[in-house]
């Protein structure tokens, strides 16, 4: 039975935020990654891996998930695909996909993550992007498949690099859910959302 597992990219400075590590950045009194992960969690992924990197001794003092794996990402400043692949490389066998989403995009519903995953599960050697108003993002899954693409491609190019390259192994599913993409990069973001969700 293909098995898929969860990774949480965590590794940045968040230097636009004023150097605050985001992941510790609270909605109601909860930190953006333990939102993250509990809502992985209650989609159906039982193995879900965070990458930290810079604030990384920080971050770990405050988590309270028992079962996540945590990776370091001793390059964080190389972005985001330098995390991807650490998580990659720490990949059991038997995982088959992963399911990549950043620590800044608190506000995924749990079903954009479970249906995302019922539709994998139909076609498990496709990648599948979430979009809504137009607009493609996270969490993105990617098939064991592309793992050995995604390890050869610089960090600079970035993860699209490989979705560009593999157009045709593409889905794209349309979601009600503009939590996809409201990342929380500065100070005024989170604001914004603060004031949104504690009104």
């Amino acid at each position: 039975m293909a098995k898929i597992a969860g990774v949480i990219l965590s590794a940045g400075e968040g230097s636009r935020m004023g150097s605050i590590p985001k992941a510790l950045l609270t909605l109601k009194g909860r930190p953006f990654i333990e939102i993250i992960f509990q809502n992985m969690s209650l989609a159906g992924i039982d193995n879900i891996y965070t990458v930290l990197g810079y604030h990384g001794d920080i971050i770990k003092s405050h988590l309270s998930m028992k079962k996540e794996t945590i990776l370091i990402n001793h390059t964080p400043e190389l972005g985001q695909l330098s995390s991807l692949h650490v998580a990659i490389k720490h990949m059991v066998p038997e995982v088959s996909a992963i399911m990549v989403t950043l620590v800044d995009l608190p506000l995924i519903k749990v079903t954009t993550y479970s249906n995302l995953l019922k539709e994998w599960s139909r076609k498990p050697d496709m990648i599948y992007i979430p979009v809504c108003n137009g607009k493609r993002g996270h969490p993105v899954i990617f098939p064991k498949k592309f793992f050995p693409e995604l390890l050869n491609t610089p960090p600079d190019h970035g993860a699209r690099a490989v979705v560009h390259n593999n157009r045709d192994s593409v889905i794209k599913y349309e979601y009600d859910d503009p939590g996809i993409y409201t990342d929380i990069d500065t100070k005024e973001d989170y604001n914004n959302i603060s004031t949104l969700y504690l009104s």
